[in-house]
């Protein structure tokens, strides 16, 4: 868009730090949901270890 002289070198500045920090935005928020999954996964399987063994055990240990 510069080199077609569609937009000046500082609009191009301007618009090639935009797109950086929206990619950064994008990473950031995959980031955090990534770590959502990871919790429920790990809370899920806590969950069921919970009732295996209080299951076996007859009585609530944990």
């Amino acid at each position: 868009m510069q080199l077609t002289g569609e937009i000046t070198p500082e609009q191009a500045r301007l618009h090639h730090q935009i797109q950086r920090n929206a990619s950064r935005t994008v990473l950031l928020a995959v980031t955090g949901l990534s770590r959502v999954a990871i919790e429920q996964a790990i809370n899920a399987a806590m969950d069921s270890l919970q009732q295996s063994v209080n299951t076996a055990l007859n009585f609530t240990l944990l």
